[in-house]
């Protein structure tokens, strides 16, 4: 049975089950303390009154540390791939851009030429893990961290808004959580820069 008593991250995580539950067209009353919309929202309502400073302070210190963690992760990525084109006696000429497709398929755009070096290196690449490997790691890791930066904004909007009635509260999460499905982690590297940004629903530099 879900309380008042909840924090907002449980509340907030509660809810979301419920609409993702709904989406799959899930029908199974396990999730039944997530199931009642009356009472996830009034829990909602009830933890985003009495716990937003916390709340936004520990999710805003894990967004720090997760940033700066793919931060790491990109430059690492960047400095192994150009030393490796480097090897091969090739250098980008422009920006190469690596994303995850619809299927989860890692996807390589660029000019011709630099693709080609690319797929090239990818497919001859014998290190452990593979590029390949850790450039997939990165770009699902990229996507949960958008995901958790969304949630994040998402709540402290609500939050905003909890003098202004429960169903407006619950309404707005829900439209915020719902525009993440289109945003898409990016990770560019040029012969002189590296980045992870999104395009989409949410714009923010890693």
């Amino acid at each position: 049975m879900v309380t008042t008593s909840l924090s907002l991250s449980n509340a907030l995580s509660n809810y979301t089950s419920s609409l993702l539950n709904k989406s799959n067209g899930t029908s199974s009353q396990a999730t039944s303390a997530t199931s009642d919309d009356s009472v996830v929202q009034a829990a909602l309502a009830k933890a985003l009154a009495g716990s937003t400073t916390t709340s936004s302070t520990n999710s805003s210190t894990k967004l720090t540390v997760a940033r700066q963690h793919l931060n790491l992760l990109q430059q690492s990525l960047a400095k192994d791939i150009k030393s490796a084109l480097s090897k091969a006696g090739q250098t980008l000429t422009g920006t190469v851009d690596f994303s995850l497709s619809s299927d989860g398929k890692l996807s390589v755009s660029g000019n011709e030429q630099d693709k080609a070096h690319i797929n090239a290196l990818l497919a001859n690449d014998k290190s452990i893990p593979s590029l390949a490997t850790r450039l997939t790691n990165l770009n699902k890791q990229a996507q949960a961290f958008d995901r958790q930066n969304v949630q994040t904004n998402a709540a402290m909007v609500a939050a905003r808004q909890a003098g202004k009635g429960t169903q407006n509260l619950v309404s707005l999460y829900q439209s915020i959580m719902a525009s993440q499905s289109a945003s898409t982690a990016i990770f560019s590297v040029s012969d002189k820069t590296s980045q992870v940004a999104f395009s989409g629903a949410v714009e923010t530099k890693a």
